[in-house]
């Protein structure tokens, strides 16, 4: 790549995000999924100066965690409430 490369301008930012999530307010795994991907957009977008409300839905898009476990806890009857843990990078220019 050439030194002058936009992609040398870019830092990618992490973002850690614990969310609770009480099962019975959901119908389906897809509604809950849904629900913490919003969250934790919004409460990245709350923090990050850089950020406003109309960046919401592309950091939502963003958003991963652990599908399968939030499926199998969710089928988990005994499992009322549980933790997702979330893991979120942006891509944030350098302003050199």
């Amino acid at each position: 790549m050439p030194a002058n490369d936009p992609l040398d301008d870019v830092a990618l930012n992490t973002y850690e995000v614990s969310v609770p999530i009480e099962f019975d307010a959901f119908e389906t795994t897809e509604a809950a999924s849904l629900t913490v991907a919003e969250t934790v957009a919004q409460s990245i977008v709350a923090e990050v100066d850089e950020l406003s409300d109309d960046d919401v839905s592309y950091v939502s898009t963003q958003v991963s965690f652990d599908m399968d476990g939030l499926e199998d806890a969710f089928d988990d009857d005994e499992i009322e409430i549980a933790t997702v843990q979330t893991r979120t990078e942006l891509a944030v220019m350098d302003d050199e």
